[in-house]
């Protein structure tokens, strides 16, 4: 199969994991830079970037992103929703720069999905087996 499209990332998104295209920008949530790739681990937190479809080139947000090992990113009408599989966090980073926890506890959170329509995001709880359903409203 032939793709689509093929993209070279920029070096310093430190580990690309959680994917979102979102208009012209593609979000790209980080794993952070990898030392191991047994083992995963990094030297410090990923970030939450953009990128340019166009030009390729990464493009700043106005307010201070969500840091962390991130595993995924999608938008919801309430804001960008961001997955941290470090800490088992899921964020709800706010047009207005506000970050807040939905829900923690979870055992490495992975890529949410959203339902926009009902306002309930699904997590997949990787190191539980399991898949949780959030209210996000």
């Amino acid at each position: 199969t032939t793709p689509l499209m093929s993209m070279t990332l920029p070096e310093d998104l430190a580990g690309p994991n959680g994917l979102w295209v979102d208009g012209t920008d593609l979000l790209v949530a980080s794993w952070g830079p990898v030392t191991d790739g047994a083992t995963l681990q990094t030297r410090g937190p990923g970030r939450l970037q953009r990128v340019d479809l166009k030009t390729r080139r990464l493009k700043a947000f106005d307010t201070p992103a969500p840091t962390g090992r991130l595993a995924g990113v999608v938008r919801s009408p309430e804001g960008l929703v961001v997955t941290d599989a470090g800490t088992g966090r899921v964020l709800l980073w706010s047009a207005d720069g506000k970050v807040a926890t939905v829900r923690e506890g979870f055992k490495e959170c992975g890529m949410p999905g959203v339902n926009a329509e009902r306002g309930i995001l699904a997590v997949p709880e990787t190191g539980a087996n399991d898949v949780v359903f959030v209210p996000l409203r």
